[in-house]
């Protein structure tokens, strides 16, 4: 009797092991086959960040030369010519050129002839100067923007008539091509009738930091900066500019001596 209910005792407990098992078995498959719906979060689109505009688009002009030599003197001039600026414009930059050509070959042949004419007994002087002996007038461009929007060029000229050395000379052109007009540097300053106090005063304290790492500034070299640099439009004649800043430029001997070079001067726009 014992042995029976053993028996049914342990048949009771597989038969109960088989069921739970079973049960697992369904549970899990059950589980599996469900789709599991996952929360979708929302794409938020990133922003693309707006390219920087491109200052200088190699497309929009093409650089002329002018080579033309003549009996006294060599010349290579590059300059210029913007297709998104108007006529007007670009013959103000090709009459510039022109002229400060002629300036040069008049000055070289009106030099020469003085040194042929009074030329001492035994100085090997020609009537006109050999290829090698010629004087030179050489000019090229810098261009700070050119684009859709503006033009903003420094135009540089060296050359040498005889004397001890020869000069340099700086011209810049801005332009606003969208309007069609030249840029002054009242426009840079729009909101600022005080704008020439405005870079005297900023560039004073630009060039004599700049100048401290090379040279003692005395009374004499503060006063020819002062000079330099005083709130006059023809001071600041030479400039050019980008969106963040301005470059003013300023001719040799203007605020300092001719061995220094000539200066320049980075102005953030506010």
């Amino acid at each position: 009797m014992k042995k029976l209910k053993s028996t049914r005792y342990s048949l009771f407990v597989y038969i109960a092991i088989l069921a739970l098992v079973a049960g697992l078995y369904f549970l899990i498959k059950n589980n599996l086959n469900k789709t599991v719906e996952v929360e979708k979060q929302p794409i938020t689109q990133v922003e693309k960040e707006k390219p920087t505009p491109k200052l200088i688009d190699k497309s929009l002009f093409e650089e002329k030369i002018s080579n033309e030599p003549n009996e006294y003197t060599t010349i290579e001039f590059f300059y210029p010519q913007f297709k998104n600026a108007s006529a007007e414009f670009n013959n103000k930059i090709e009459s510039f050129v022109m002229e400060r050509i002629d300036s040069h070959k008049k000055s070289s042949e009106e030099n020469w002839k003085a040194r042929y004419e009074n030329r001492s007994p035994g100085d090997k002087i020609t009537e006109f100067p050999k290829d090698d002996e010629k004087f030179s007038f050489d000019g090229s461009w810098r261009p700070v923007q050119a684009n859709a929007e503006f033009i903003s060029f420094i135009l540089a000229e060296s050359g040498y008539t005889g004397g001890a050395h020869g000069y340099t000379n700086l011209t810049s052109f801005n332009y606003d091509v969208v309007n069609k007009k030249e840029i002054t540097l009242a426009d840079l300053f729009p909101t600022n009738p005080d704008y020439l106090k405005t870079i005297s005063e900023f560039s004073r304290k630009n060039i004599i930091m700049q100048l401290k790492k090379e040279i003692t500034i005395d009374g004499f070299t503060k006063d020819w900066i002062d000079q330099g640099t005083e709130p006059v439009e023809e001071n600041f004649a030479i400039f050019t500019f980008t969106p963040d800043s301005i470059i003013l430029n300023f001719a040799e001997y203007q605020v300092v001596s001719r061995v220094m070079g000539s200066l320049t001067v980075t102005m953030p726009r506010k």
